[in-house]
């Protein structure tokens, strides 16, 4: 048993490297665009009520660029869930590593 947990472990660690990697990557360009998300749904969102106050026949237009600009404003959100399950996970073979044999 310690053979093989000993075993496991190594074939686990790049496994742990590349995720570290990934969770460092993934959090330095999520906080870049989180600006910029922000920005293009709020121009999204004003394009929206400018295009129904020129035109208030346009409402299935109006509502569809305000889901998009809503979209647009929940993608980096489900991008940070994705990077705490990663960690989560991290976590877990942390602990694995950690383990006596």
């Amino acid at each position: 048993m310690r053979l093989l947990k000993a075993g496991l472990k190594t074939v686990l660690l790049p496994v742990f490297l590349a995720l570290t990697l990934i969770q460092w990557v993934s959090i330095i360009v999520i906080s870049c665009s989180k600006m910029v998300t922000r920005l293009a749904s709020i121009l999204l969102l004003l394009i929206a009520f400018i295009g129904y106050l020129v035109n208030p026949n346009a409402v299935r237009q109006a509502v569809n660029i305000g889901v998009l600009a809503v979209v647009v404003l929940l993608l980096p959100h489900l991008a940070e869930w994705l990077i705490y399950r990663i960690t989560d996970l991290k976590l877990s073979l942390r602990q694995f590593f950690r383990s006596k044999p």
